[in-house]
C-alpha cells in the first residue's frame, strides 16, 4: 500500500478493489486478445506503425458505429462501499447515455470556470477541480444519472 488517497471532504482511502462486469464476454475477451497482441507484436514499433495497425483492427471489429445514447440499453450501475473503524457508507450511481455524460461533464467545468468556482488548479481530478459531488449533481440536473447515499 502506498500513499493514501485524499477525496472531497479529505478522508483517506487506505485500500481500495474494483471490480468489473461487462455484459458481451466474448467482445471483452477479444479486447483482451487485442491487448496482447499489441504487446507482443507492437510495442517496440514507432508510433506511426503503432496508431496504422491499431486503426485497421478497430476497423475490423466495428465497421458501423452502435447507437450510443440509448438510455434503455446503454445503462451502468457503480456501488461504491466506504469502510471506517466503526462506521461506513454505501453509495449507487445509476445513470445511462455515457457520451452524453461526457458533455455534461465538459460543460459543467466550463460554467464552473467561467464563474470563477474552481476548488483546485493545476494538475487535479475533476473531483478536485469541481467537487465530486457538484459533478454529479450536474448528471442528476440533465437526467442521466441518479444516486443513493446511506450511512450506516
Amino acid at each position: 500500500m502506498g500513499e493514501p488517497i485524499w477525496y472531497e471532504g479529505h478522508h483517506r482511502v487506505r485500500n481500495c478493489q474494483l471490480l468489473v462486469s461487462f455484459r458481451n464476454q466474448e467482445r471483452f475477451n477479444a479486447v483482451i486478445g487485442l491487448l496482447k497482441k499489441f504487446e507482443a507484436e507492437c510495442r517496440n514499433l514507432d508510433y506511426a506503425a503503432q496508431e496504422r495497425i491499431t486503426n485497421e483492427w478497430g476497423q475490423g471489429i466495428t465497421a458501423v458505429e452502435p447507437a450510443r445514447e440509448v438510455p434503455e440499453i446503454n445503462r451502468c450501475i457503480l456501488s461504491c462501499e466506504g469502510r471506517g473503524n466503526t462506521n461506513s457508507v454505501s453509495v449507487i450511481l445509476r445513470g445511462n447515455s455515457p457520451y452524453a455524460q461526457t458533455g455534461v461533464f465538459g460543460a459543467e467545468a466550463a460554467r464552473r470556470v467561467l464563474r470563477r468556482q474552481l476548488l483546485a488548479t493545476g494538475f487535479v481530478s475533476p473531483a478536485q477541480a469541481f467537487g465530486a459531488r457538484n459533478l454529479i449533481a450536474a448528471q442528476a440536473e440533465e437526467g442521466y444519472l441518479s444516486y443513493e447515499v446511506t450511512s450506516h
